[in-house]
């Protein structure tokens, strides 16, 4: 069984507004930038070569929720494509995912 999840409100997550990148950019902005080009890609093109490398599990840590109203969300291989799991299970591996 797994242990009780543990989730951390918005108040509490660490503030990196004031975090620097090596090529000086703000932190906040390289997220905003790599959000908006997942969201504008949709996981497409990335999807389908994890999935013709029989990769199982594709998951997308997202702490602003941008892309939806949870800070993790866990895609499981089946057949060639990808759908929604609703644990952070993967039992085939006797693994478990957490924030």
């Amino acid at each position: 069984a797994m242990s009780e999840k543990l989730t951390l409100p918005p108040h509490e997550y660490p503030d990196t507004t004031n975090m620097i990148l090596e090529d000086d950019t703000p932190l906040d902005s390289f997220i905003d930038e790599k959000q908006q080009r997942l969201l504008t890609n949709e996981l497409g093109s990335k999807l389908i070569d994890y999935a013709k490398l029989s990769v199982p599990y594709y998951i997308v840590y997202d702490p602003l929720k941008k892309l939806s109203q949870t800070a993790l969300q866990i895609f499981q291989l089946y057949g060639s494509s990808y759908i929604p799991k609703n644990d952070a299970w993967f039992a085939d591996i006797n693994l478990g995912l957490t924030l």
